[in-house]
């Protein structure tokens, strides 16, 4: 009877040291999903050349991204975090669709630690020049400083109405800052279609860069990151 009272014991702890693993696996693991997927081309008349950007974005809101950068050897993969003013690098295994969760290899991680102080010198103004049903025109401004007196870039940008708002993401790239998110709001869900923007670049004068969107599918995939295992670069001044 003791004898199968300490198996019985022995074998109920193994299973208890299990579900614990399990659990502490599941505590420390943060998941990020993504579902559209979305390819972008800008160009600059200053370098007269071309850069595709190819990025998994989260149509609930988040404002995290999944960009893909092509290098000559592989493939790289940046998650950006917003809320948390983070990125973390991974190595890719395959690109192919769909991409599943253990095709990612994490590298490293980097804190954006200028994001805070750059939100405090980007201020934008934005008007809308065209709406129809087809695509809304905006025009957007940005200035040096809170007076709003001395302005800094213009952009003329072409919406598209979308059951998910995407338009915060070609911002981004158009105007250089990740933050834009925050500094400006339309009242109707869009995905962008093109901008151009214009802009002093010191030493050469004024730059004109375009993006514009190639493509977009509904495609999903999820980063599972053991925050366990998170190893910081050097700081990082985005």
């Amino acid at each position: 009877i003791w004898s199968n009272s300490i198996f019985l014991n022995q074998n109920l702890r193994m299973k208890l040291n299990v579900l614990f693993v399990f659990a502490m696996v599941f505590i420390q693991a943060q998941t990020y999903k993504f579902d559209y997927f979305l390819k972008y081309v800008t160009s600059d008349d200053r370098t007269n050349s071309e850069r595709t950007l190819q990025f998994f974005v989260d149509s609930k809101g988040s404002g995290n991204e999944l960009l893909f950068t092509k290098t000559e050897k592989e493939t790289l993969v940046t998650l950006l975090v917003l809320d948390e003013s983070v990125k973390h690098n991974f190595k890719i295994t395959n690109t192919n669709f769909p991409i599943k969760s253990n095709s990612f290899i994490y590298v490293d991680s980097q804190k954006l630690s200028g994001l805070k102080n750059e939100d405090k010198r980007r201020f934008f103004k934005s008007e809308i020049l065209l709406e129809n049903n087809e695509k809304d025109v905006f025009k957007i401004k940005e200035f040096k400083s809170d007076k709003y007196n001395k302005l800094r870039a213009e952009a003329i940008v072409e919406m598209i109405p979308f059951e998910s708002n995407l338009s915060v993401y070609a911002l981004v790239y158009l105007f250089d800052y990740q933050n834009i998110y925050k500094k400006i709001k339309f009242d109707k869900s869009y995905i962008m279609k093109s901008g151009e923007i214009k802009f002093q670049f010191p030493g050469y004068g004024e730059i004109t860069s375009k993006i514009k969107l190639i493509n977009m599918e509904k495609q999903s995939t999820e980063v599972v990151l053991d925050k366990s295992k998170i190893k910081y670069k050097k700081n990082f001044a985005y």
